[in-house]
């Protein structure tokens, strides 16, 4: 298995970072059909057009959960072809809403976040940060470091990114060999948040949740353990999101594994284990299934995003956010299907 492929469905996910689960086949036609209004005679009109709509959720104002399906005729090894290098990814491709995305190293170093480029408001924000009152999710170590540091001119804005960036690669490295005890407990409000519970969270968003594939699940919840059989890629990146209101860092655990399941071609499980503004969780999966596992010819890849927010939204705030990544997911399944389409083999 290789720890530091950059799989395709990263980029394909980007905003939506992946849940460590996997649905069959089976419980995603039911999704489809019970939990959403797509319909079977929608998927036959789809033609060469993307759909993703949203799923119901117990609590709308603090959960967000979406489905987004595209026809594909493509194989996983075409899928694999896609994903040999990140760096081969064309910058027109990614969509507009992704800002930065970067594979972590093993082990990480002061280079990997030295792309993140904060700005003036997220300065602004670790400057001004006091415990249970941040705009941005921090845990209480960092915040009482950043409170010492001395506010001088003209490099006030570097020194504090330079803190922050540091934080994440200690977070990162502790995450490797620890797993969720090394994850942070956000402290920006007065209700501390542990980033594994907000995960927890994220997993149960959907009322009627349909079987998660258990044995993905496992290894995400009690890595580092050994992956489940089946692994193809296990790694970790992190990625800047514009859904429509602030910049959202995220910094994302995710595995690929070809499942013993012959409707199911290849999957992939994304877990968030930070982000900086708005979620308190993240739980992403995608799979390419067999042809007519739907109920409907063709070859369909199928995207499911589990939202917990890190607090209650308003209405406005809800719509905004909700809208910014129901557009994200169509756009990310539109490159999932192009990369596809650009690595696979002439003839």
């Amino acid at each position: 298995m290789n720890k530091h492929v950059p799989c395709l469905f990263v980029v394909a996910l980007v905003t939506l970072q992946m849940s460590a689960a996997a649905y069959g086949a089976g419980e995603l036609a039911n999704l489809l059909r019970t939990e959403s209004d797509i319909k079977q005679s929608d998927l036959a009109r789809l033609g060469n057009a993307v759909l993703a709509k949203e799923l119901p959720v117990a609590d709308r104002s603090r959960n967000l959960a979406i489905i987004g399906v595209v026809r594909m005729e493509t194989t996983p090894r075409a899928l694999h072809l896609a994903a040999a290098n990140i760096d081969d990814i064309p910058q027109a491709l990614l969509p507009a809403s992704v800002r930065n995305l970067s594979l972590i190293p093993d082990p990480p170093d002061e280079t990997t976040f030295a792309r993140l480029k904060l700005t003036k408001t997220q300065q602004k924000a670790l400057r001004s940060c006091k415990l249970d009152k941040c705009r941005m999710k921090l845990p209480v170590h960092l915040i009482n470091t950043l409170t010492a540091l001395p506010y001088r001119w003209p490099d006030h804005a570097e020194t504090f990114s330079r803190t922050y960036r540091s934080a994440l690669v200690d977070m990162v490295s502790s995450y490797r060999e620890r797993g969720d005890d090394a994850l942070w407990v956000y402290r920006d409000k007065a209700d501390a948040l542990h980033a594994a519970t907000g995960y927890q969270t994220a997993l149960q968003s959907i009322s009627s949740a349909p079987q998660l594939v258990p044995e993905v699940i496992r290894y995400l919840q009690e890595y580092p353990a050994p992956p489940p059989e089946g692994a193809l890629a296990d790694f970790m990146f992190w990625s800047v999101l514009d859904f429509g209101h602030r910049p959202t860092l995220t910094v994302n655990h995710a595995l690929s594994i070809r499942p013993d399941n012959p409707q199911l071609q290849y999957l992939f499980a994304i877990k968030t284990i930070y982000a900086n503004h708005y979620f308190g969780g993240r739980a992403s999966f995608g799979a390419l299934l067999e042809e007519d596992a739907l109920g409907v010819p063709g070859r369909y890849f199928v995207l499911v995003e589990h939202l917990s927010f890190d607090g209650k939204l308003n209405r406005l705030l809800r719509g905004v956010v909700s809208r910014g990544i129901v557009a994200d997911v169509e756009n990310r399944l539109e490159l999932v299907r192009a990369l596809a389409a650009r690595a696979a083999p002439p003839g």
